[in-house]
């Protein structure tokens, strides 16, 4: 009986301690703060893995692309070295067939420009579609320096009215004009002549009359009139072209343009006038 009634007190209070424990592990649980928190780690946790996963799959794929890419060059490479041979063969044919062509010697243009000529081999020319030649090109052909031209503009509402022309075709007597030459007759001009239609500008150093200047388009059209031009006998003088590419320039007495009703837009016609 002594050791029953010891006993009990001390059975008691261990239950009473157990009872306390599960109580406030119970309140733990059901901390509304702890579930959230745990809640939000839960969730951070997975986008953390979903996000790894993610960034794996992209430089996977970056990586095929870049292999990828790497087999096509070679194969490109390898069929370019297999080809290499063949060419090499059907070039050296062409070569000794046909020949090298030769670069002529340079010349030197108005724009003080070197032009080199380039003879094409047959095979090449075959390949250059043939267009049909303006009415300039083939007027071009027919004159020179010693040629004299009969120039004829015809005009709106009046009759055509003609010159009896110099003819400049090299640089050199296009370059000289009418420097130092006595004054034109109503029936006269200077005809110049560009190989290519062109914009390189005129100008009145050194002349001795007035003229008007008649800038002539490729197809033989009066695109601009710069009228009554005096001379000029000084270095800087000033220089005369149209905004728009010109191929043949006609020069005629100062003040003529105006007197004889000639206007941008005529049609302008050009013969050779037989030799005596």
């Amino acid at each position: 009986m002594e050791i029953s009634i010891q006993d009990t007190p001390n059975t008691a209070f261990d239950m009473n301690t157990k009872l306390a424990h599960d109580d406030t592990a119970s309140a733990k649980q059901h901390n509304p703060f702890t579930s959230f928190f745990s809640w939000f780690f839960d969730i951070a946790k997975d986008i953390l893995k979903v996000s790894i996963a993610l960034v794996n799959n992209v430089f996977a794929t970056f990586f095929d692309i870049i292999v990828g890419i790497i087999h096509m060059l070679t194969y490109f490479f390898k069929t370019l070295s297999t080809l290499a041979l063949p060419l090499t063969i059907i070039g050296g044919i062409m070569l000794v067939k046909y020949g090298i062509p030769k670069v002529s010697s340079p010349t030197l243009n108005l724009d003080n420009k070197l032009l080199y000529s380039l003879p094409l081999p047959d095979y090449v020319k075959q390949f250059i579609p043939i267009s049909t030649p303006a009415p300039g090109n083939t007027l071009v052909k027919q004159l020179s320096d010693q040629t004299k031209t009969v120039v004829t503009i015809l005009r709106s509402n009046a009759d055509p009215v003609t010159f009896i022309c110099d003819t400049a075709v090299s640089n050199v007597k296009v370059i000289k004009g009418l420097q130092k030459h006595s004054p034109l007759g109503k029936n006269e001009c200077m005809f110049f002549v560009f190989q290519e239609p062109t914009q390189i500008p005129f100008w009145t150093k050194d002349m001795l009359f007035n003229i008007d200047i008649l800038f002539v388009t490729q197809n033989l059209v009066v695109t601009k009139i710069f009228h009554d031009i005096p001379p000029c006998n000084t270095e800087a003088c000033p220089a005369y072209a149209p905004k728009n590419k010109y191929q043949f320039v006609i020069e005629i007495l100062g003040g003529l343009s105006k007197e004889l009703n000639i206007q941008e837009g005529n049609t302008v016609t050009v013969a050779v006038l037989p030799h005596n």
